[in-house]
């Protein structure tokens, strides 16, 4: 289950997507805004209940009066009333349009502008009939990456059982041990907890030469569709419509990172709460004492999973007992 934070940071995320497909003026400014509430929301240390209750959401970077009130509003009700009478605005079809890879809002304006596509039903039939090829800035390839996008959506929204996806994940993990790129390697994720079902698979990986490590994994012999490559960060869709994402990280973040990815949301929640009241923080880079000023300060530990827990005085959980909300094991 998401955390609160999580939650509306996905709230903040769609009011961005619906501010670029309605494009009013003021659009613009307003789904930027919402576009870094949602990244404050989700390197927040604590959870944001905790924050309002301290009142120091007042104080938040780029939280002025009208999103504080959200956020209240939120943690109130469980809704944010404007973002409901957005919602309003648009036929309903037309909102799951933009979780298809390779639409997003900009796209899927111009489709309910130009050729009035407001479901999947009406997109089907336009990318049919060849009007999506004759609009501005798509042609034959962008209609054939929607079709495709339309069948990744289907997979991808799909979890697979724990027990399905352990060959896929050993296949995985061969193929990348076998580049000699890769110092350390390891799964984290809802796989490494050993949840019911799974949904992406994350590896992690240390590598002194990780644009090659990236390449090699990008290249995959099973490999459907290519997300992303990066200098440190590859995702991919294997045949079967799995995705796999692949991040590269220094030797001293390894811990850290592995701990932070890991997961759960809920348990690094309560993770990073504790490590506050130590006067310290905790993020995917390692732990940090904070400064008189609460910014952060000297780096204590990261490079080791087991020294991350230590650092903060807690007991060292095994990945498939941090599933849950509850208080972390203080030693």
């Amino acid at each position: 289950m998401a955390s609160t934070n999580e939650k509306l940071a996905e709230l903040f995320d769609h009011m961005a997507d619906l501010y670029v497909l309605r494009s009013q003026p003021n659009d613009n400014f307003r789904q930027g805004s919402y576009r870094r509430i949602a990244l404050t929301l989700r390197d927040l240390p604590k959870d944001i209940k905790e924050i309002v209750e301290e009142g120091e959401h007042k104080k938040m970077k780029g939280v002025g009066p009208a999103i504080q009130g959200k956020i209240e509003e939120y943690l109130e009700t469980g809704k944010v009333r404007a973002y409901e009478e957005l919602k309003a605005e648009f036929p309903k079809g037309i909102i799951s349009l933009m979780k298809i890879p390779s639409l997003g809002p900009k796209k899927v304006q111009m489709l309910w502008k130009e050729l009035g596509v407001e479901n999947m039903s009406s997109l089907k039939k336009v990318l049919k009939d060849g009007s999506v090829e004759a609009l501005p800035g798509f042609g034959e390839k962008s209609v054939e990456n929607i079709l495709e996008g339309i069948e990744l959506a289907k997979g991808l929204n799909t979890r697979k059982p724990y027990e399905t996806m352990v060959p896929i994940a050993d296949k995985m993990m061969k193929y990348l041990k076998k580049s000699k790129l890769a110092s350390r390697l390891d799964v984290a994720g809802s796989f490494r907890r050993q949840e019911d079902t799974i949904g992406d698979l994350d590896f992690l990986a240390v590598s002194e030469k990780p644009e090659e490590l990236i390449h090699y994994f990008v290249a995959h012999p099973d490999v459907k569709k290519v997300l992303a490559e990066g200098g440190t960060k590859g995702a991919i869709v294997l045949k079967g419509d799995q995705q796999v994402d692949l991040r590269v990280v220094a030797e001293d973040e390894w811990g850290a990172a592995l701990q932070y990815f890991t997961g759960s949301k809920n348990h690094n929640v309560s993770v990073r709460t504790h490590a506050r009241t130590l006067g310290m923080t905790i993020n995917e880079y390692g732990v940090f004492k904070l400064n008189p000023d609460k910014t952060k300060g000297d780096k204590v530990a990261g490079a080791d999973e087991k020294e991350v827990y230590k650092a903060l005085g807690l007991e060292y959980p095994e990945p498939t007992e941090r599933k849950g909300v509850g208080k972390v094991e203080v030693l």
